[in-house]
């Protein structure tokens, strides 16, 4: 879609063309500085990270209430891994062995210094409702969530730029390149329930973006607290809606099979993002606020513009 902006703030949505949000910056916790391929991964591996999610219709007006209601922080870890690293825990670069690998066994191998990812990037999303802002640690740039006017805002403060995404007029823009906007047919597969970060959690697996195999363990508990930020996220979501199952994601895992066989491609091997530490507690005014005096882009008249 665009050349490489930065992922890091933009995880939730910007992902499908590498658009990455905000600029520049150096690598996290001793991990190599990340490539355009790595950010992409991220961004994909972020994006169906958040893009499950729903509230149960069964959950009652009382759940939904208690979810929009929820003032607090949420925390975030990317971690992606090339072949060499997958094939030193997994014992085979292997599809199948590969996916069925305990990511919990990979997140050991990685903390405890075995293997080496190719990055590690933490962001804390804080939430007030339907409001939120992501941050990634280390970065000056961030993205704000609008659930009010059903939003999201890429703020670049060393640019001094603002990148809107507004789903309608994301929709106008499709429809003038000829593109439809029903929800991706994904032919999902259950694989599992397991307690993830406190959370019990239910693993759905499928086929993403032609290469990619992904693994998304949702939990209904999760999605009782902060439920709306999640639908927020799937509404700006540019690859559209993804109906994976429901509940709000606590782990991600993508493999991808070209980077998996032979470490080429744009993306990482093997991707995990995680939500945990989900922390009640007063957000501080003015922390969804958009500054004054930046140059707004917005990404529908992008897509126009790429056609």
């Amino acid at each position: 879609m665009l050349g490489i902006l930065r992922i890091d703030a933009l995880v939730p949505a910007l992902l499908a063309g590498g658009l990455l949000a905000g600029c520049g910056g150096g690598a996290a916790d001793g991990v190599p500085g990340d490539t355009g391929a790595q950010q992409a991964a991220e961004a994909a591996a972020g994006s169906l990270a958040q893009s499950p999610s729903r509230l149960s219709q069964a959950g009652g007006e009382t759940e939904r209430a208690a979810a929009a209601n929820f003032e607090g922080t949420l925390q975030q870890v990317i971690i992606s891994l090339g072949p060499d690293a997958i094939r030193s825990v997994a014992g085979s670069n292997d599809l199948a062995t590969v996916l069925a690998l305990s990511s919990d066994k990979v997140i050991d191998a990685v903390h405890g210094g075995a293997i080496q990812a190719d990055s590690i990037h933490r962001s804390t999303l804080e939430i007030d409702g339907r409001m939120g802002r992501l941050q990634n640690e280390g970065e000056a740039s961030y993205t704000v969530l609008d659930g009010r006017q059903v939003a999201a805002y890429v703020v670049d403060p060393e640019n001094s730029m603002i990148m809107t995404m507004d789903p309608a007029k994301r929709a106008g823009a499709a429809a003038v390149r000829g593109e439809g906007s029903a929800p991706m047919d994904l032919d999902v597969e259950k694989v599992g329930e397991r307690e993830i970060r406190g959370f019990h959690a239910i693993g759905h697996r499928f086929e993403f973006m032609d290469d990619n195999v992904a693994t998304v363990w949702l939990s209904k508990d999760l999605e009782r607290q902060v439920g709306p930020i999640f639908d927020i996220w799937q509404a700006i979501n540019p690859l559209g809606q993804m109906d994976v199952g429901d509940g709000a994601p606590v782990r991600v895992v993508m493999v991808n099979r070209e980077a998996l066989a032979s470490g080429g491609g744009i993306m990482p091997a093997y991707t995990i993002t995680e939500f945990y530490d989900l922390q009640p507690g007063a957000v501080a005014d003015g922390r969804f606020d958009l500054p004054d005096g930046y140059q707004q882009v917005d990404m529908a008249d992008l897509m126009r513009g790429a056609q």
